[in-house]
Order: structure tokens, then sequence, then C-alpha cells
């Protein structure tokens, strides 16, 4: 993947590619996560094929874009019509797929200057969060990652009584990607990053979108402070 959907990393695509070129190795990358949010260059990155997803560009659920370099062939998908090329054959979402391209005008037109108000904003959480509530510790790269992305460990907290107690004060989160929901397990992104078992239980992954305002952010340091406080009490490993 381009860019991860628990911590926001931006990965080595670029240099991943140059590897796989090298040793005749066809690269796939799933870019769903980096659309809109970072400048992608399909000439220099050296991928063969990416995905990408047309919710992560505020456009319908359900529609999808599938990049194939020029002059690779690809097995069909699904057998007996001439839709997409004959590559997947069946009824056409063109309604989804008109909405998907309006998107990604939009997206385009306004990419920089959004990305920039919600790195603004994600560091206003981000500072805020620090000030107010000790033993917290920030999971991904300090700087190669996206604007929209925060996963942070509060450590003698578990992620899922967090996630309860925002819910009931309004407030979205997620213990992990919505590809893992459901599951109580450590993420495996996390554990491969060599962070403690105990450490992934108490992460959560805060994102910020289009609809998100600085009131929000003001919101939530208001409530976090007290839920944390609320949970390390009740925990016998916790001294302050």
């Amino acid at each position: 993947m381009y860019a991860n959907n628990e911590t926001g990393n931006i990965l080595p695509i670029h240099e991943i590619g140059n590897i796989a070129r090298e040793h005749d190795i066809i690269l796939h990358s799933d870019m769903v996560q980096a659309m809109g949010k970072i400048d992608i260059d399909m000439e220099s990155l050296n991928a063969d094929l990416a995905s990408f997803a047309g919710h992560k560009a505020y456009a319908p659920k359900g529609v999808g874009v599938l990049y194939v370099r020029e002059g690779l062939e690809i097995d069909n998908l699904i057998h007996g019509g001439h839709q997409e090329g004959g590559r997947r054959a069946g009824t056409e979402n063109v309604i989804g797929a008109v909405a998907f391209g309006k998107a990604c005008e939009v997206i385009a037109r306004d990419m920089f200057d959004e990305n920039k108000r919600i790195e603004g904003l994600r560091q206003r959480l981000l500072d805020g969060i620090l000030g107010r509530i000790d033993h917290v510790r920030f999971n991904g790269h300090p700087t190669r990652r996206l604007p929209n992305t925060l996963n942070l460990s509060f450590e003698f907290a578990e992620a899922e009584s967090l996630l309860i107690a925002l819910d009931l004060n309004g407030i979205a989160v997620s213990s992990g990607s919505a590809c893992s929901s459901g599951s109580t397990e450590p993420s495996h992104v996390l554990l491969a990053m060599s962070i403690p078992s105990e450490t992934c239980q108490s992460a959560i992954r805060l994102s910020l979108g289009r609809s998100n305002t600085e009131e929000d952010i003001d919101y939530t340091l208001s409530v976090l402070p007290d839920i944390v406080a609320r949970f390390r009490a009740m925990s016998p490993l916790y001294k302050k």
C-alpha cells in the first residue's frame, strides 16, 4: 500500500517498484488511502497496477478504479460480457463512475488548501492531547505521513473502552482499520512496528476529513482527558 490505513505512514512505493522492475516482478499497489491526500504520479512510482476507491474521495461506496500500466495484460475477473474492456462482465455502475469522476475533479482542485487545513487540525489535536494527557505514545513516522491520520496509544487504558466512551460523547474514532473492525486482536500493523502488544491494545486512530472544524478538535480535547483518566483509575498498572 502507498499509505497505511492505520498510521497514515507513506511507504516507499517508488523504491519498491525499482526492486520489482529489476527482478521482472509485477507490482500492484493499494493507493486507496493516499488518493486525495498526496500527489500521485503513476509514471514515477513504478507501479504496474494500482487500486483506488470512490468513498475515499467522498464519492459513493461501491465504485473504484483499477489503474493498469499500458501494455500489461491481465486476466478477466468475470467472463461473459464486454463491459470494462471485457475484464469484468456485468452492468456497469454508471452513476457511481460519474460521481467518482466528479469527486476527483473536486479533490484535484481543492487538495492543496484542504489538506493544509486538515493538517493544521491534526496538529492542533496532537498538541492538545500531548499537553493534557501523560503516557501517550505516537505511532507512526513523524513527517512522512498523511495529513489526516493520527494513531495514538493511551497507555493503561484499553482502546475498546475508549471507543465506547467517546462514541457516547458523539466522537467517532476507531481502534484500527475498517477492514479489521470487529477484531479484538492487537493491530498487526502496530505489532509489525515492534510496538509492545499491551501498547497496541491501547491504540486508537483519529481520522479527520472535510467536515471537521476547530470546534470539533476543541470539543474532543475537552472530553478525552477525563475519559482516559477514568479508565486509567481502574488499571492496577497506572501510576501518575
